[in-house]
């Protein structure tokens, strides 16, 4: 798994896509642990990064 990896899982039947947000070691267990986002197709933004502060500045407002 790499940051931003978009991928499915099946969860009590149910396809769900996630994406790879972050990795971190818990302290204590010291298991790696993958932060997850879900993530909604229908209200999913492909945005270019340059035009990322026009879009934040517009939510925000």
């Amino acid at each position: 798994m790499h940051k931003g990896e978009l991928f499915s899982v099946n969860i009590e039947g149910c396809s769900i896509t996630v994406c790879v947000i972050d990795f971190y070691k818990d302290g204590d267990i010291g298991e790696e642990i993958v932060v997850l986002a879900i993530i909604d197709k229908e209200h999913t933004l492909h945005i270019p990064i340059n035009n990322l502060y026009v879009v934040n500045k517009k939510l925000l407002n």
